[in-house]
């Protein structure tokens, strides 16, 4: 069956305008994306939708999503998506993050996992676990040309090239190009310095109290499967998973094994 990508909706609050899509029945989740946005027909949003009430925002700075003044730092940005799910009457929420939604969810669920039911983690950043300075936990996607973006992102090179023609500037639309730029820009003001983790959230992942679900793709490039180890490690009631044949962008990669893992977590294995 063909799957139409709904309409992203609009909620304004705290003077914030967040956009946001929403799709499915069933418990309420919550994606929260990663470095370059969500968009209404990411497929594995439609997999997600046949078990859950999918609910999808654009971060604020990211998408079609304000950047309210007060937002400075991801723990505003955490505090805006608590917000958020008051905002819209959200209980029992599945929380779930990737790559730098990751971070986001996990500073909301280290201050308080009031309407949580559990959390998902997609090889998140946002920590930072060595005491060596010399050690890079997290690559610098700042510094890395265009050409080369895409393959940190994908383990299958195929669909990383594929990824690279979609950013093909030349043919894109204004809209798509407006719609990169912001999301670059919104990446950049939050993840800048310090690169991309905030320095005392490891030690505030110790008060994250709901079932946390820990996965990483095997060949993820941004964040290593090591570093999802001490990551799962650091949250008291967590488990962590290994998904084969993905990169950092798991959902993307692996959309069916993502759904399946997300979706046994969450019912126990019960389906």
């Amino acid at each position: 069956m063909l799957f139409t990508a709904p309409l992203p909706s609009r909620i304004e609050f705290s003077g914030a305008s967040v956009e946001y899509v929403r799709l499915g029945s069933g418990p309420p989740l919550l994606y929260l994306h990663g470095f370059d946005g969500v968009s209404p027909d990411d497929p594995f949003l439609a997999r997600l939708a046949d078990h859950f009430d999918v609910v999808a925002p654009s971060l604020p700075g990211f998408g079609a999503s304000t950047h309210p003044s007060w937002t400075r730092t991801v723990e505003d940005l955490a505090h805006l998506v608590q917000m958020l799910l008051r905002s819209l009457e959200l209980e029992g929420v599945v929380l779930v993050g990737a790559s730098f939604g990751g971070w986001v969810a996990s500073e909301l669920a280290s201050r308080s996992t009031e309407g949580l039911s559990c959390l998902v983690l997609a090889d998140a950043v946002g920590a930072r676990f060595s005491r060596d300075p010399l050690e890079r936990e997290i690559v610098d996607v700042f510094t890395v040309p265009t050409n080369r973006y895409p393959a940190l992102l994908f383990a299958d090179g195929e669909v990383a090239a594929s990824a690279f023609r979609s950013r093909d500037f030349d043919s894109l639309t204004d809209e798509a190009l407006v719609r990169f730029c912001t999301n670059r820009e919104g990446l950049t003001r939050f993840g800048w310095a310090p690169l991309l983790h905030d320095p005392g959230l490891s030690q505030r992942l110790g008060f994250v109290d709901v079932p946390t679900l820990v996965l990483w793709g095997a060949e993820d490039e941004i964040v290593s499967a090591d570093y999802g180890r001490r990551f799962a490690a650091a949250i008291p009631a967590s488990r962590f998973e290994i998904v084969a044949g993905a990169g950092h962008y798991m959902t993307i990669e692996q959309p069916d094994e993502f759904e399946a893992r997300v979706v046994s977590f969450v019912t126990g294995g019960e389906q």
